[in-house]
């Protein structure tokens, strides 16, 4: 502490933290604080970032509330983390980021297969909050009461969601997927348009076989033959759900395009990590699915957008009618 007062110079984050837990230990918790903030400042940069929160109606609310140029209005954070599970998070669903809510890869492609969740690996992003940037007084007090966990640091700011399937309704759906009959197999007579009456065409059923499925499932096969056909790597940003809550949840979003490429390399360094590579690596190969499709799962990795992870530009026609975010 003393060689902090004495020299103004720049160290290393770990020396600020050192000092930071001897202030803790002498109950300088403002010192404590301010020191913590820096280190992490100095390690992690300071992401300009604002909250959008998502009602259960579709309706969206920007925290810090717009005003003029949002440039002017945001809220740091700092030291982004992530974690890595099996499957989607599904609003008003059990959070798969809490205990007992991970699934384990088979689990994940049983729920596919009966067209419960979508084929995916999902990232959460979170991060922590400083005490003294952005926007101050009442405004980050009002802005803050709204954000779920006040008084904890860590924030859980977005969701990447990685889809390997353009599948979302199970086997079933994939194989009686007939653009003409919807599975059913029939279609309404054409002679006596599905009345049946007298009609020696159907048979008075006023139904005949579908002509485009000829009255048999249009994909054969399992699990494995759905993969291959509906294989089509996606990475969507998310909301992170909110369990218990009464709005479907929370994303942070970066207010200018700097916090948003700031954003964009740490989560392709996260998304092409060893946790989230091993993770799909592990569906891909339950599946039996040709190893080549992770060079394809990683370019589609790299492509995530900047504009994905930065505040929309019409937030305040968003915030006057209803619009789902995904």
């Amino acid at each position: 502490m003393r060689y902090l007062k004495r020299y103004n110079e720049e160290l290393n984050p770990r020396t600020y933290r050192r000092a930071a837990d001897i202030a803790g230990s002498l109950s300088h918790k403002d010192r404590e604080t301010e020191l913590r903030d820096y280190a992490d400042e100095k390690e992690f940069g300071v992401y300009k970032m604002a909250f959008l929160k998502h009602t259960m109606n579709g309706n969206v609310t920007c925290l810090p509330a717009p005003q003029g140029d949002m440039a002017d209005r945001w809220i740091g954070m700092t030291r982004p983390e992530f974690s890595v599970q099996f499957g989607a998070q599904k609003m008003g669903e059990r959070s798969i980021f809490l205990p007992g809510g991970s699934i384990q890869a088979q689990d994940a492609i049983s729920q596919w297969e009966e067209g419960k969740h979508p084929l995916c690996v999902s990232v959460l992003v979170s991060m922590y909050m400083t005490h003294n940037r952005g926007i101050e007084g009442g405004a980050r007090k009002a802005a803050l009461e709204e954000l779920p966990h006040v008084q904890t640091r860590k924030k859980n700011a977005f969701i990447a969601q990685i889809d390997l399937s353009d599948n979302y309704w199970g086997l079933e759906e994939w194989k009686n997927d007939c653009g003409s009959c919807g599975g059913a197999h029939q279609r309404e007579c054409d002679e006596c348009d599905g009345d049946g009456e007298d009609c020696t065409y159907c048979n008075g059923t006023g139904m005949i076989t579908c002509d485009d499925c000829g009255g048999k499932p249009v994909h054969e096969g399992g699990t494995a033959e759905m993969f291959e056909d509906t294989f089509s790597p996606l990475v969507r940003i998310r909301p992170a759900a909110i369990t218990g809550s009464s709005y479907d949840g929370v994303m942070a979003v970066a207010v200018d395009r700097p916090t948003a490429l700031m954003l964009k390399r740490f989560l392709e360094t996260a998304l092409k990590s060893s946790e989230v590579m091993e993770k799909i690596s592990e569906i891909v190969s339950i599946l039996g699915a040709d190893p080549e499709k992770m060079e394809e799962i990683m370019k589609t990795i790299g492509n995530v957008s900047a504009n994905a992870l930065l505040l929309p530009s019409d937030i305040d026609d968003r915030m006057k009618k209803a619009v789902r975010p995904y």
